[in-house]
């Protein structure tokens, strides 16, 4: 923070202050796939503002209506729950619907609502987010779509606004990894970075690197983030978009293997002779690339049959005295998500 006293945190009012804050769920709260939804007995003031009409939601609920405009007497012994969804646009953009329900198949509101014994309990994350990420957007991105969906959704999160370069590997280096379920950032992929190695350097590091972490694109490089959102099954998006849909496979749950690589070198050492067996190509090269993941970019795919858990890493190269046309061609495959093998 700008006065010295700590890394910055959001406050219950979704204001910045000094310390870690954590944010409690509501009750009852569960993702599911693309939805997002919450149970609990509504309050009789928030009746008020419900005008939409919804079909009955599924089992097990035994009776349900839909939640009507109007007062409700004091006797109601029904239950309330709330589906939040972030449905598509005909433009592809997600946007944000609520349906609020009534249950009421029961005699008594212990009978018709859902207890938190039934619903597992939710995920414990810490968010680390780069407030200068994204040219300054990041944090905004954050509160204005990160933090209301992950909330809706029940996770329980604290937030740490990163302050200098490396801040995010030297907290996960003394981080209690057993307090936590996993680690997101949300930034670029720089800041993920920092936090594998920060897990890499820690004493425990075969342990510390079993724990999941995850990443919400708000930075200016957002490579990981398109893979991710890739093989979450969603087309390519960008901006505010692809954040929707990295948050939405937060709220989901799960994790998926990730390979990773760390190459040492000898002090002072450039080179090295290649093992036996190993196939020698010469000639002028303009681009060489070697990859773990699928992209280069958010939309920028330089490998598509690349898998974050299938031991490879991946050589692209394009030869000397290629065309500008062809060049051209070759980093339109790219955001088409279906580069040639070699120009």
């Amino acid at each position: 923070s700008k006065d010295g006293r700590g890394p910055l945190a959001l406050n219950k009012d979704g204001d910045r202050g000094a310390g870690p804050v954590s944010v409690k769920p509501p009750l009852l709260r569960r993702p599911e796939q693309e939805l997002t939804w919450s149970w609990g007995h509504r309050p009789r003031s928030a009746l008020d503002r419900v005008k939409a009409m919804a079909p009955p939601p599924p089992p097990p609920l035994t009776a349900s209506t839909p939640l009507l405009h109007g007062d409700r007497s004091p006797s109601d012994s029904a239950a309330y729950f709330c589906i939040y969804t972030y449905p598509r646009g005909r433009r592809g953009g997600r946007r944000r619907a609520a349906r609020t329900f009534r249950a009421d198949g029961a005699a008594t509101y212990e009978e018709n609502q859902i207890t938190p014994d039934l619903l597992p309990r939710p995920p414990r994350l810490l968010l680390l987010v780069n407030p200068f990420g994204g040219r300054g957007l990041a944090w905004q991105w954050c509160k204005n779509h990160v933090l209301p969906m992950i909330s809706e959704a029940g996770l329980s999160f604290n937030l740490i606004q990163t302050e200098r370069h490396n801040h995010a590997r030297e907290l996960v280096q003394g981080l209690s990894l057993s307090e936590w379920d996993g680690i997101v950032t949300v930034s670029g992929d720089g800041l993920l970075y920092e936090v594998l190695n920060g897990l890499l350097e820690r004493p425990d590091w075969e342990e510390a690197v079993k724990t999941p972490v995850g990443i919400l694109p708000c930075g200016s490089g957002n490579a990981l983030a398109g893979a991710v959102n890739q093989h979450g099954g969603f087309e390519p998006a960008l901006g505010i978009d692809l954040l929707l849909n990295c948050s939405l496979l937060l709220c989901r749950g799960g994790s998926h293997p990730l390979d990773l690589l760390s190459v040492t070198l000898a002090s002072g050492s450039r080179c090295t002779p290649l093992p036996p067996g190993w196939v020698t190509m010469e000639g002028d090269f303009v681009l060489i690339l070697a990859i773990s993941p699928s992209h280069l970019g958010a939309d920028l795919v330089a490998a598509p049959h690349a898998r974050f858990d299938d031991g490879l890493v991946h050589l692209c190269w394009v030869r000397g005295g290629i065309s500008r046309a062809a060049l051209l061609r070759l980093f339109l495959a790219m955001e088409r998500g279906c580069p040639g093998r070699e120009p």
